[in-house]
């Protein structure tokens, strides 16, 4: 008797699954069958009916083909042997779909689709390590099919999350509001619906949440079809549109029972997956009792894996982890497959899911459509297929290990992780390498899956009318600085891969160099889909750094700003961590948000020193170079929490939503300073100018120079001029003023021509004129100069 599912209009998905596993049966006539029947059929022949729509025919032979990959097996001749039908198939080949070809209407409107990938840093991509010199003896990750896309249309090479946080980094990603506006500031805070009366918080961050608007809820009122696949790990108000009166995410799972797609409303793992996974089990020789000597049970599957040495369990037959869907980690879980057949693995099925859906909406061609594919890898536990894992596994002595896997933090808060991490080995050279080539392994499974996914649009028709975004949430640190995981502002943390596609509009081959952040994403996608009137986040769209002409016309806005404040449900205080991150050029500060915290604040000359291993503030806090950036990105900060403060909410003035601890983050911030205090201050020995844009029939180019005072008294600003070749060329907003203690002028540099300039006709300087200093230079940096793009 098969298993019959029902659909449960409910907000949580725990009655679904307590429904679903009651409703299994004995009989071999499991649900795994059915997924074998509609998804993985060897015959070549069979074939069911998809939703009425479209036909899935499947062929293990063509699935081989399409792997794009060798594999040297060392598995055991018992394990080959048990399990060799299953273990060489990972994916269906797709059905003969309808092509659109001139019969079939035309589209006149874009699609979105956006894959992201989770704990996927933004260096563990093949063409990014081919351009970083470290990597030049080095094994690389294959990623042809993600190398690809970013030649394909426009590649942010320095792009940040909000926060190195799954949920608040979702949280944001989705909606393009700061961690403060949306709620989601922790893990926990997804659940916040259900959060005891007891905990006075939970209401204030259940307001934040209903008052978000997602690109899901935004699109589906603009009348798409959206849909939703994979890790969802937001609040489960955000499936609903705006009024909480329907989904606005119409579909997130398919029944292989009921041959259509559904909805479960899951926050964590899909609980069709569990209940197959759990019907697999049941009906397999793998029981945990079978185990080959030293494997271990995958607490996300059930099956045996073979550990690795930095897996929790290594070297003794303790089941790991926990099958507990609120224990999302499982960190310590890493191995090998060796039971689990590919096509069952949840990057397969996520995977599956995916191009099932693009399948069903490209015969809608009339209505618009939005489809997110958000894969769980390459996020703990590391547990990959032997098929993908070998090739690293057999290579690992060639892996990069970083730099700074024996360098001490000076925060004492990252640096009890390190000593924390250091107790389970993450310094270990040949374990990290073991560790990276699992996590490798696991990388190119979702670069194989988007190639299919990709090689699916463009085999309906669709690649020139759909744009594609490819992020993932957050990075790994692999060992950098002794660490692992995530949960920090460091650049291996919340650092993440940024690529967009859409043939025609965006040029392939760009590359922005600038910092980005996810806060934009959502602007940028409805700037692309023509859906700007909806657009009520905090971000702004990246489409003029795409084109190149981006003018910083009211104010500095090339600098990102990430958040680190674990407020949650449970009233816990605000973490003694560095709580906001500000990227400007190449450097990057991180500073705490209370005047009185213990927390040390770090600076670091990230276009200098690329891997973070030497703090400025700690060794250089008297120098004034760097309190002359350390206080121009305090600014940057002050700035961007002023123009997100959300008005009358007052998201960072008022302290209600810091648990009422301290003054309001626009307060503390301002007094906070942990360098010392001068009596003049400027932002820079350089200023960074772009290339011109041609505006109001003339070429224009915008810079913003801080001046400041931060000890007792005020400063008197006599000149601020520039002179030397090609000074005509420039103009400055203000040229003189007063200020006082912690006051700081903001002047905009421009340069306005009548017609083009070369940079060889540039060699100016900024001349500043104060009571404190006679005179002080700052160089102006055109564009296309050696040292122009400070960004590694």
């Amino acid at each position: 008797m098969r298993i019959q599912f029902c659909i449960i209009r409910r907000r949580s998905h725990l009655p679904l699954v307590l429904l679903l596993l009651l409703c299994l049966q004995s009989k071999t006539d499991s649900l795994l069958g059915e997924l074998e029947e509609t998804l993985y059929d060897s015959n070549n022949a069979k074939s069911d009916k998809v939703s009425d729509e479209l036909t899935l025919q499947l062929s293990r032979r063509r699935a081989m083909q399409n792997m794009q990959f060798t594999r040297s097996p060392s598995r055991s001749a018992r394990t080959r042997n048990r399990f060799n039908s299953n273990i060489d198939i990972e994916t269906p080949s797709l059905s003969e779909i309808p092509s659109a070809g001139p019969s079939l209407p035309s589209i006149n409107h874009v699609n979105l689709l956006v894959i992201t990938a989770d704990q996927l840093r933004y260096d563990a991509l093949a063409f990014i390590q081919n351009r970083m010199s470290i990597y030049n003896s080095s094994l690389k990750v294959k990623t042809p099919n993600i190398d690809r896309l970013a030649s394909q249309g426009v590649h942010f090479e320095t792009a940040y999350c909000q926060t190195s946080s799954c949920a608040p980094a979702r949280a944001t990603l989705r909606s393009g509001c700061t961690i403060e506006r949306t709620g989601v500031q922790s893990n926990d805070n997804v659940r916040v619906k259900h959060s005891p009366a007891s905990f006075k918080y939970a209401q204030v961050l259940a307001d934040k949440v209903d008052a978000v608007r997602t690109y899901d809820q935004v699109l589906h009122e603009a009348g798409y079809q959206v849909e939703s696949y994979g890790k969802f790990h937001l609040p489960q108000r955000w499936y609903y549109d705006v009024n909480n009166t329907q989904r606005a995410i119409r579909y997130d799972t398919y029944s292989t029972d009921m041959k259509t797609p559904t909805f479960t409303g899951a926050i964590l793992t899909d609980p069709l997956y569990v209940a197959q996974l759990l019907a697999w089990r049941n009906n397999t020789p793998a029981k945990r009792s079978d185990h080959d000597d030293g494997q271990l049970t995958n607490p996300r599957s059930g099956f045996p894996y073979t550990p690795i040495r930095l897996d929790q369990n290594y070297g003794n037959r303790k089941p790991s982890g926990r099958d507990d869907d609120k224990d999302d980690s499982n960190s310590l879980v890493m191995g090998v497959d060796t039971f689990l057949p590919l096509n069952q693995s949840l990057a397969a099925y996520t995977g599956t899911l995916g191009l099932l859906a693009l399948q069903r909406l490209a015969a809608q061609r009339q209505q618009p459509w939005a489809l997110t594919v958000s894969f769980e890898n390459p996020h703990p536990p590391y547990v990959v297929s032997e098929a993908y894992a070998s090739y690293y596994l057999e290579r690992s002595k060639q892996i990069l290990v970083p730099p700074s896997k024996y360098q001490v933090i000076q925060n004492k808060y990252y640096a009890s992780m390190q000593r924390a991490s250091r107790l389970k080995g993450f310094t270990d050279t040949r374990a990290v390498q073991e560790w990276t080539a699992v996590y490798y392994a696991m990388v190119e499974q979702v670069d194989v899956w988007v190639g299919r996914i990709l090689d699916e649009l463009e085999a309906q028709g669709l690649a020139e009318h759909t744009l594609v975004v490819l992020t993932a949430d957050h990075g790994e640190f692999l060992g950098a600085h002794g660490l692992q995981g995530k949960s920090t502002f460091l650049e291996e943390a919340t650092r993440v891969p940024l690529i967009m596609r859409l043939p025609g509009i965006i040029t392939e081959g760009t590359v922005v160099t600038r910092p980005v952040a996810h806060l934009d994403v959502y602007s940028t996608i409805l700037d692309y889909l023509e859906h700007s009137e909806y657009d009520s986040s905090d971000g702004n769209s990246l489409r003029p750094a795409v084109t190149g002409t981006s003018l910083r016309e009211l104010y500095e806005d090339e600098f990102v700003v990430g958040e680190m404040d674990t407020q949650d449900v449970a009233d816990k205080t605000i973490s003694g961590f560095p709580n906001f991150m500000v990227r400007h050029g190449g450097w990057k500060l991180m500073i705490a948000k209370f005047v009185e915290s213990k927390s040390e604040d770090l600076l670091f000359n990230v276009a200098e020193d690329p891997f973070e291993m030497n703090n400025l503030l700690s060794k250089r806090k008297s120098d004034m170079e760097v309190i002359g950036k350390a206080e121009h990105l305090k600014c940057l900060l002050r700035e961007w929490m002023a123009r997100n403060d959300g008005g009358n909410m007052g998201y960072y003035s008022r302290p209600k939503y810091n648990g009422n601890e301290g003054q309001g983050d626009m307060a503390e911030i301002r007094r906070r300073r942990s360098w010392d205090a001068v009596d003049q201050w400027i932002s820079d020995t350089k200023l960074f100018f772009n290339q011109p844009v041609f505006s109001d029939n003339k070429w224009r180019s915008n810079a913003w120079l801080y001046i400041g005072r931060t000890t007792p008294g005020a400063l008197t600003i006599f000149g601020v001029n520039v002179v030397g070749t090609g000074s005509q060329f420039f103009e400055v907003s203000q040229t003189s003023g007063r200020i006082r203690r912690n006051g700081y002028m903001r002047i905009k540099i421009s340069f306005v021509a009548d017609d083009p300039v070369n940079s060889d006709m540039i060699g100016a300087s900024i001349v500043v004129e104060s009571s404190a200093y006679r005179k002080r230079i700052v160089r102006i940096v055109p564009w296309n100069w050696p040292g122009n793009m400070p960004n590694p």
